[in-house]
């Protein structure tokens, strides 16, 4: 089957880019467009780079440069823990080469244009580390790293939820598909966090769930103190604990 007739981006403007005109180059097949950026200088790139819905060309260079420029100059947080983790949200979800982006960029997990643009933005939306132990968290692992506001020109359209915080990886833990989540006594909890509830071994909850036993697998008169552990928990870890109808006790 012929191929299309070559896209006509004569003029045409891509971020900082204005395409001027198309090269004799190829690369993989794509055309190589001539480009004059707003800084002055001259870029080559292709046609495939300029149209990219993902990674889109639209700048010679210079937009990242000035970005890093402004970060540092405004807040001085360049080496801050914030700003790497930051910075390494921006590549696996934006850059092809960056060695998770098969994990998310390529899988459509992105970082919303408000955050991408502004690190300013993203630390003033999450706020500080909590602490060393604490890294960025999806609530939906469907969804990408979404800031959520009105304001913003990519999530107020969509009216997206918030979709981000900070969590311990004991926490982020509690977000994987591979759990498995078992009611008790009016809440539900992944099952390695009743084995810290009740002191029941993990891998005996496991094994009991998994041989459908009679008997709920959180039964066991050797651990009479349970209801007092679970209050305890429940006190200490508020936003994990969902509550639900009551579930069977004895």
């Amino acid at each position: 089957m012929p191929r299309g007739k070559p896209a006509d981006l004569a003029e045409e403007r891509f971020g900082r880019l204005v395409a001027k005109y198309p090269t004799e180059k190829r690369y993989q097949g794509a055309v190589i467009w001539f480009c004059e950026c707003d800084c002055g200088n001259t870029h080559e790139t292709t046609t495939r780079q300029l149209l990219s819905p993902v990674t889109p060309t639209r700048s010679c260079g210079c937009y990242n440069k000035d970005r890093l420029r402004e970060t540092h100059t405004k807040h001085g947080m360049h080496d801050s823990p914030e700003y790497g983790i930051w910075e390494t949200i921006v590549q696996r979800c934006h850059n092809p080469k960056a060695k998770s982006f098969q994990r998310y960029g390529a899988k459509g997990i992105f970082m919303c244009i408000r955050w991408k643009d502004s690190f300013a933005d993203f630390l003033a939306d999450v706020g500080p580390r909590p602490s060393p132990e604490h890294t960025i968290d999806r609530r939906s692992n469907a969804s990408g790293y979404w800031c959520g506001r009105p304001d913003c020109s990519e999530c107020g359209p969509l009216l997206r939820e918030p979709n981000c915080h900070w969590a311990t990886t004991r926490e982020q833990s509690r977000n994987k598909d591979c759990n498995r989540w078992i009611e008790f006594a009016g809440f539900r909890l992944v099952a390695r966090d009743w084995s810290t509830v009740l002191g029941i071994p993990y891998r005996t909850i496991y094994n009991r769930l998994n041989r459908g036993c009679k008997k709920h697998p959180l039964h066991d008169p050797r651990y009479p103190d349970w209801q007092s552990r679970l209050s305890a928990f429940v006190a200490e870890n508020p936003t994990v604990c969902v509550t639900v109808g009551e579930s069977q006790t004895t």
